[in-house]
């Protein structure tokens, strides 16, 4: 069985050899879906005990690998940001306000989740009051979504 990485899909591949023709032939018998690389029941069916066995191996290192870089990427983050902060005050000013522009989303969902876990006491009542302005600004039409906390060109 062969895995052919194709970005967000994995391709589950089978190869055979006829000896009678000497011919190779290969067969795509399954594709799933990263990160959750999960089988469905009619993919299942198709594959061998052996063609199973070596998916769920496949599965977990590749599972185990995902998780190990998850965990080095929000541990190296602070220093990433000290570098990006660097470069932005070096970039000419179209190439960063740009970038900024691909930061907006991830940062914002990133501030929530900060947020989320921190929020104690009153802040969660804070947060739930904010939320309900906002749901009326969008009510009357203002743009309530540009107001995302951040200030200045990025």
């Amino acid at each position: 069985m062969q895995f052919r990485d194709r970005g967000s899909i994995v391709c589950l591949v089978r190869t055979s050899f006829d000896a009678e023709t000497k011919t190779r032939s290969v067969e795509e018998v399954a594709r799933v879906l990263r990160p959750e690389l999960e089988l469905s029941d009619s993919d299942r069916a198709r594959l061998t005990a052996e063609e199973l066995e070596e998916f769920e191996s496949y599965r977990g290192k590749e599972i185990r690998s995902l998780a190990i870089e998850r965990d080095y990427a929000a541990h190296r983050l602070p220093e990433t940001l000290e570098l990006v902060s660097g470069w932005l005050s070096a970039a000419p000013r179209e190439e960063a306000l740009a970038f900024c522009a691909r930061l907006q989303r991830p940062f914002k969902k990133l501030r929530r989740q900060i947020a989320s876990l921190t929020n104690t006491g009153e802040a969660p009542a804070k947060a739930a009051k904010k939320q309900l302005k906002l749901a009326k600004l969008r009510e009357r039409g203002d743009d309530a979504d540009s107001d995302d906390g951040m200030e200045g060109d990025c």
